[in-house]
């Protein structure tokens, strides 16, 4: 951890696990310390379900599949993603998940979710994907982002959303937000 700019570009070439600046968000530290860790042992089998499970999620995300997706959470699920931006928002149950995760996919009609790498977390299982969509402009654009995921036996029941200020903003600009369609 370093409040020092860092290149993070190498980080096993110094021998560290990885790089982190400072200030970070605890969820994002854990992760990136379930990751060095995954390098090292296999999940539980219980922690392989859990794997399988966040599979799943982001394979509906990508196939546009609620019905499955509302299934992998439970009732009391909660939805979290930080921040002051129109797409930031706190939601609680299956019902408003869904409606909100529909009503943001129909501003990324081509949203698809790439080079996931799941981790094993204290607190349950954590995520680091590419999403690519094409952009109002018809571009293809490329996002990277975290999520943490907490469990109720094998059904997810917190999702966090981890992106900076500067991600949600550029995935607003990018998306059909920025062309108008609301």
């Amino acid at each position: 951890l370093t409040a020092w700019p860092a290149a993070a570009e190498s980080p096993a070439a110094a021998d560290f696990a990885f790089v982190m600046s400072k200030p970070f968000d605890l969820d994002m530290l854990l992760t990136a310390i379930a990751a060095a860790l995954q390098r090292r042992q296999a999940f539980s089998p219980e922690e392989e379900q859990r794997a399988q499970v966040v599979r799943q999620y982001f394979a509906a995300l990508s196939a546009r599949d609620w019905d499955t997706l509302i299934r992998l959470c439970s009732d009391d699920v909660i939805y979290v993603l930080p921040g002051n931006d129109p797409l930031s928002a706190t939601v609680a149950g299956k019902a408003a998940f869904r409606a909100y995760t529909g009503s943001v996919f129909a501003h990324f009609p081509t949203a698809r979710f790439e080079q996931l790498s799941v981790y094993a977390t204290p607190g349950g299982m954590a995520a680091r994907y590419q999403a690519r969509w094409l952009g109002a402009d018809h571009v293809e654009q490329a996002q990277a982002g975290a999520v943490v995921f907490q469990f109720t036996g094998l059904q997810i029941q917190r999702i966090g959303i981890h992106l900076a200020a500067d991600q949600l903003r550029r995935l607003r600009e990018t998306s059909l937000y920025s062309a108008g369609e609301d």
